[in-house]
């Protein structure tokens, strides 16, 4: 009895893998509203938003409308 018992790797199944699952989304869609927002803001103070941080900002809030919906169930 003196042997170390080593840990399984926890595996997320049923309830608990669609929690998990959830978390990732609603987090993917928050940094997907930062980036988008940090773009945006940078427009509308007036700097020069150079046509990749341009196309980068686009690409940010379709991922954002996308994980949003996803978090919050609608897709």
């Amino acid at each position: 009895m003196n042997k170390l018992i080593k840990p399984h790797k926890q595996s997320y199944t049923g309830d608990d893998a669609q929690v998990v699952a959830y978390a990732d989304i609603c987090e993917l869609a928050w940094i997907a509203n930062i980036c988008y927002g940090a773009i945006a803001a940078a427009g509308l103070l007036g700097f020069t938003v150079p046509p990749l941080a341009a196309a980068m900002g686009v690409s940010c809030f379709v991922f954002w409308i996308v994980y949003s919906a996803a978090c919050n169930g609608t897709i």
